[in-house]
């Protein structure tokens, strides 16, 4: 009898051609089939498209393994973190992050973001400085740089930019002003609701404590 599982895969795979099917025949192996899963997780979590159990008409607890495992039934891009002694968790739900309400984070030329997660100032609220606006300047300098391929620059041909979620009106504030400014209290009423992903920066965010986690057996 053939079970096919879709388990979690945290990163989403653009080209099938990398994706990999395991099979695991079984014939009373049932308590070492979830090792054996799990071991697939840890060690192969990008490449992963399914995991088929053959069972060979096991008489143990085969069955009610598979059950328990098929179970879980998660999207491919359900969040999962794997810790010390092979424990992983799963994650369906989020909580409010801790770091809206503790800190801001400013980029070298005045730009706003709202935690040390968002480096790059994606979900800008807010501007400190003039040379703020020299952003798109910036980039579209170095992007030229890399496409004429100019010395110490080779190596990035392949390097991404990023993407603009929120950009307020241009206008220089005081810190304490974008604190408690419309922008961030505006994310932070969504995230006391949990509904984080709704918020591009956020819905994408590895921060672990911004997720409700529960072990897998």
């Amino acid at each position: 009898m053939l079970f096919s599982l879709y388990l979690v895969n945290k990163d989403k795979i653009c080209n099938v051609t990398n994706m990999i099917s395991f099979l695991i025949p079984s014939h009373n192996y049932g308590n070492f089939l979830k090792k054996c899963v799990k071991s697939i997780i840890k060690n192969n979590p990008k490449y992963i498209k399914e995991i088929i159990i053959v069972n060979d008409a096991s008489s143990d607890n085969t069955d009610q393994i598979i059950k328990e495992l098929k179970k879980e039934n998660l999207p491919i891009d359900t969040p999962y973190m794997v810790e010390a002694h092979e424990k992983i968790s799963i994650s369906t739900k989020r909580k409010s992050c801790e770091q809206i309400f503790q800190r801001l984070m400013i980029t070298y030329d005045g730009r706003v973001a709202m935690c040390c997660m968002d480096w790059g100032a994606q979900h800008c609220i807010g501007y400190i400085d003039k040379s703020a606006q020299n952003i798109d300047k910036t980039l579209k300098e170095l992007k030229d740089k890399i496409q004429k391929n100019k010395s110490g620059f080779e190596l990035l041909k392949n390097a991404k930019f990023p993407q603009k979620f929120n950009e307020p009106k241009f206008e220089i504030k005081k810190i304490k002003e974008l604190w408690n400014g419309a922008e961030i209290n505006k994310v932070r009423k969504i995230h006391h609701k949990a509904e984080l992903n709704n918020i591009d920066i956020c819905k994408k965010c590895d921060f672990k404590d911004t997720y409700l986690w529960r072990e897998i057996d």
